[in-house]
């Protein structure tokens, strides 16, 4: 499980993209309202993975290591 904090941003929309090695989407989810974490289930072999959150202040990216 792979949980987003929105304590910095305190964003309302935002949406999560979850890019695999080869530039393939692999999870998608847009929110509209104030959750302060967003948890994921990614169900997808161990790698690393791109994570793009995409807000209304820009886009913010953070590679992640699956196991």
């Amino acid at each position: 499980t792979i949980s987003i904090l929105n304590d910095e941003f305190r964003m309302t929309n935002y949406e999560v993209k979850i890019y695999n090695v080869f530039g393939e989407i692999v999870f998608q989810t847009t929110t509209n309202d104030n959750q302060q974490t967003t948890n994921i289930t990614l169900k997808q072999p161990a790698g690393i993975y791109n994570v793009q959150m995409e807000t209304e202040k820009g886009i913010f990216n953070k590679k992640i290591i699956v196991e």
